[in-house]
């Protein structure tokens, strides 16, 4: 199988960090692909465009985060990166994971596509305002740390790597105990180091 991402991309840092806790490295190869030359050329496997992207051996295509995540659990045989005893607790988790996320990469984009002088201002603030929330939230409703790690966990901690990646981790000061909750995740899963976010020279 391939996996087809970027190295600044949150949602491939997300799936790579579920490949690391399935202990799937040796089934996966990773290839870091440049979006915007295979769009033009009309080869992506994704209709959408989008990364992350999983490439089967058959040539079939898996794509969303949470899919590929799926699905390489089920190929896995991996039942707890979505426990069945508290299944709803780490989706909602994962969803406002996912959504602070956007709203995140929401705010790069704004600054990215649009010419300084057209930014919309108060769109940017409520991008803003939706991180912080989030951030606020996750204080009292933190994924839980295990060997066995969670698609809440491994969602949050590839948001907080993009928010440090290009928002400048201003996060840290205003959120410690959330800081702390990262630091006690790469203890359990020092694979973070190499997959989260970040921009390759």
């Amino acid at each position: 199988m391939k996996l087809l991402s970027s190295p600044a991309s949150p949602f491939g840092s997300k799936v790579k960090l579920a490949i690391a806790a399935m202990d799937l490295g040796h089934q996966v190869q990773v290839l870091m692909i440049d979006t915007l030359g295979l769009n033009a050329e009309g080869s992506h496997p994704n209709p959408l465009g989008k990364i992350p992207c999983l490439v089967r051996g058959d040539g079939s295509a898996v794509f969303d985060s949470f899919v590929i995540c799926d699905a390489l659990a089920r190929h896995a045989g991996v039942d707890w990166l979505v426990p069945e005893h508290c299944r709803e607790q780490v989706l909602v988790q994962h969803a406002a994971a996912t959504g602070m996320t956007e709203a995140a990469l929401l705010v790069v984009y704004e600054d990215r596509m649009r010419a300084p002088g057209a930014h919309s201002e108060t769109w940017l603030a409520m991008q803003h305002q939706k991180i912080q929330q989030t951030l606020d939230w996750f204080v009292d409703n933190q994924p839980q740390i295990s060997t066995q790690m969670n698609l809440a966990a491994l969602g949050l901690a590839a948001g907080l790597g993009y928010l440090d990646l290009r928002l400048a981790g201003a996060w840290r000061q205003s959120h410690p105990a959330l800081e702390q909750w990262l630091s006690t995740f790469i203890q359990v899963l020092p694979a973070y180091e190499a997959t989260k976010p970040q921009v390759v020279h």
